[in-house]
């Protein structure tokens, strides 16, 4: 449950905190930067929104399971209840998560060449 819990607030905190990033360079720099550069982005909050999550979801899902099973490790070894099998299950666990995170960033990355190469400048 605590991975659930743990993945939501991370989540909604990185995105929040990435939508405030987007809405300072957007409404306070954007004047001082138009100034000394052509052709500043007109992605949407929205669709700046949808894609920052999308593109951190992977990462925060990875580091609360792999923080939640360091935890739950520390645990176990604290009371001397720790299995083999468990350490196992914690591995493949961590080694499938890392492995999803780098093959949904590399597609997000395959995807944004894409975009630049159909619209010259993203």
């Amino acid at each position: 449950m605590w991975r659930k819990q743990g993945t939501a607030v991370v989540s909604v905190a990185s995105t929040s905190g990435a939508v405030l990033a987007f809405l300072v360079a957007r409404y306070l720099a954007r004047p001082w930067a138009e100034a000394r550069l052509a052709g500043l982005t007109q992605v949407s909050l929205a669709q700046y929104t949808w894609a920052s999550w999308l593109g951190m979801l992977p990462g925060t899902f990875a580091y609360v399971y792999l923080g939640g099973a360091g935890k739950a490790a520390i645990d176990a070894a604290g009371n001397g209840e720790v299995q083999p099998a468990q350490l196992v299950i914690w591995g493949l666990g961590a080694v499938a998560t890392l492995g999803a995170a780098k093959l949904i960033s590399s597609a997000a990355a395959d995807a944004i060449e894409a975009a630049k190469g159909e619209h010259g400048d993203v």
